[in-house]
């Protein structure tokens, strides 16, 4: 049985976890979220309360969020990050797995929040709740998890260098220093195809680079193995050991997708750019170009 002591990179197989569903020291999140314009209809937090990982509890990305900010779950302060976890029975000595039933929508920014807090020992789960039943991990449903967390004293403690702020990135732009790695689809990447979002530009920053979320998933819902990420990011001309990166996407959901890849392959300390292109197409200061 795999110990969480002993995880070799972000990623974690659930076939190493099932016997270690009733362990105290690791705790699940569920972090499932289905963006409103692609399907207004259907929600994370149903599809949670449908069918989750037994003793798991639902991490809501638009209420873990900065509700001050007209931005889509933008991070929370460090003191509402770590009040929000509290809430959810998170220790600070605990191993946490993020998992989602979405493709690793919204697990991989749930790590990627879990970090920037300073949380290291969190991992994501390869395959998701899919993965989950296929090694037969035991499951409940919402109403015999909903409410019963036994609330923590959990403390977050800020890694400015996981987040990339708006004069950041447009300073990157500018001396063309990171290379910015942008994980929406390729048609909106290049302006073809209009943003969901009402009142945003379409294109994508100077000098960014196209990699979609998706190219990171094989059919059966895997991660693709280091090899194939790899090669991948040859394909665009990226050189991973050597690059530092930027990544992003449309509201910093599928940018920490990439994250989670390039913290596959050793770089750990990728900054994520939080407001994505829900701040940047809108902002008058910020040069697009369309292909």
């Amino acid at each position: 049985m795999a110990s969480a002591n002993t995880l070799n990179g972000p990623l974690i197989q659930a076939d190493s976890l099932v016997e270690r569903v009733d362990d105290p020291q690791v705790c699940f999140l569920d972090a499932t979220w289905i963006a409103p314009f692609l399907d207004p209809d259907t929600k994370g937090r149903e599809l949670f309360d449908k069918q989750h990982i037994a003793h798991a509890q639902f991490f809501d990305i638009d209420a873990i969020a900065d509700q001050s900010s007209d931005l889509p779950h933008m991070l929370p302060t460090p003191i509402e990050f770590g009040q929000a976890l509290s809430e959810l029975g998170v220790r600070n000595d605990q191993f946490v797995v993020c998992y989602d039933q979405n493709n690793y929508v919204a697990s991989a920014r749930a790590w990627w929040m879990m970090r920037v807090m300073g949380h290291e020992r969190v991992a994501v789960l390869n395959g998701g709740l899919k993965a989950w039943l296929a090694a037969g991990g035991k499951t409940s449903t919402g109403a015999q998890s909903t409410g019963n967390a036994i609330p923590s004293d959990y403390s977050a403690s800020f890694r400015p260098e996981l987040l990339a702020r708006l004069d950041q990135v447009q300073n990157d732009v500018r001396q063309n220093s990171r290379i910015i790695l942008d994980a929406r689809s390729q048609a909106r990447f290049s302006g073809s195809a209009p943003e969901p979002r009402a009142g945003l530009s379409s294109g994508h920053m100077p000098n960014a680079l196209n990699v979609p979320s998706g190219e990171f998933i094989n059919e059966d819902g895997l991660f693709k193995s280091n090899a194939e990420l790899k090669a991948l990011f040859d394909t665009i001309g990226v050189d991973v050991e050597n690059g530092q990166f930027i990544t992003t996407c449309g509201s910093g959901v599928t940018a920490a997708i990439i994250s989670l890849a390039l913290a596959s392959l050793g770089q750990d300390d990728v900054a994520l750019y939080d407001g994505s292109w829900s701040e940047w197409g809108q902002a008058a200061d910020c040069p697009f170009v369309t292909d």
